[in-house]
């Protein structure tokens, strides 16, 4: 079996206050999402697949998923600390999309936030479960309120969020052994939310 390793990563940076993020898409278009936001968007490179580890041949499909938190002021952080600024979403259900069929089914990552799948040539998508409602109970759930260091932003963001898988990928070719990386980065008191914002002040 050939390898091939097309990675799927996200080029967010977790943001403090008063920070902006650009996000990338594969075709160079905009985000939908507004500068701030701290919505993965599809990226997909090649560049790091040296860096990828010895696949066995019992899958053509390895995902990993997690998560990043930011610094956000108070204590120094410790070396320690910034090494688990990212996390896996060990042990975790998300909802796996297949496009082709039409069908979603909830799968539980592995204690490294791993999938191994045999999947067949099409496209996929990974959610999360806490999107599986619609989208008004969806913006219920989530608005933050506005108060004197918050805002909860626009609804159309929210609707836009609530529509966002937090992965997309395509098989090609079923010899060929996939790679696909996906993290979901919180920003400073929003925390997953990219739709509210926080103007106040930090710890020292």
């Amino acid at each position: 079996m050939k390898t091939l390793i097309p990675i799927l990563t996200l080029l967010l940076l977790a943001c403090g206050n008063n920070k902006e993020v650009t996000a990338v898409k594969e075709d160079g278009e905009d985000s939908q999402f507004e500068d701030g936001d701290n919505i993965y968007v599809p990226y997909s490179t090649d560049s790091i697949a040296e860096m990828a580890p010895t696949i066995a041949a019992d899958h053509n499909v390895l995902i990993t998923l997690s998560n990043y938190h930011p610094y956000c002021g108070g204590m120094a952080p410790t070396p320690e600390m910034l090494e688990n600024q990212t996390s896996p979403y060990s042990n975790t259900v998300f909802i796996f999309i297949d496009k082709n069929k039409g069908t979603e089914e909830r799968i539980k990552t592995d204690e490294n936030g791993m999938y191994k799948l045999i999947l067949p040539a099409g496209e996929y998508a990974i959610r999360e479960t806490f999107k599986d409602t619609t989208f008004e109970a969806f913006y219920e759930q989530n608005l933050m309120p506005n108060s004197e260091f918050y805002s909860s932003g626009d609804k159309n963001c929210y609707k836009d969020w609530w529509e966002a898988n937090l992965l997309e990928f395509e098989v090609t070719q079923t010899d060929t052994v996939y790679q696909f990386f996906a993290t979901r980065y919180a920003r400073c008191f929003t925390g997953n939310n990219p739709c509210a914002s926080y103007d106040g002040p930090y710890p020292p």
